[in-house]
């Protein structure tokens, strides 16, 4: 009967999700229980309310219930990318990602490279720019 709830609340925090309403998922999500899918939810819903630093500690916590799962690292690397504009951090985390066996599918592993050398060139660039401007 409990697996039955927490799945059903699970249910709720998605379908919440879907309909943009970041507030009824993560209550959603909190009644979930503990399981990574849970937990990865709820680390969404508060991306998506913008509360990037609360994201980011869920995230870290779903990795201490699965410290091997891609999936939850590269999510935490889009978040630092994407969303909180912390290009070192996320790059890092790319990187510990690439290093990792499995645990992505290959699409995704393919996007991480991908990410990986948009981080470089855009340090690169900086580095660029902050020559140019201690140059006049």
């Amino acid at each position: 009967l409990a697996l039955f709830r927490t799945s059903s609340f699970f249910r709720l925090g998605v379908i919440a999700l879907r309909a943009g309403d970041a507030v009824g998922a993560e209550a959603a999500f909190r009644q979930a229980g503990r399981r990574i899918e849970a937990v990865m939810g709820l680390a969404i819903s508060r991306r998506v309310a913008r509360r990037f630093d609360e994201a980011r500690a869920t995230y870290q916590e779903a990795l201490t219930i699965d410290p091997s799962s891609g999936v939850v690292l590269y999510n935490l690397g889009v978040l630092e990318q994407d969303f909180a504009r912390r290009p070192n951090e996320a790059l890092e985390i790319f990187k510990r990602l690439r290093t990792m066996t499995g645990g992505l599918p290959k699409e995704k592993t393919k996007e991480v490279e991908v990410r990986i050398q948009r981080l470089i060139e855009q340090k690169g660039r900086g580095r660029r720019d902050v020559i140019e401007v201690a140059a006049r």
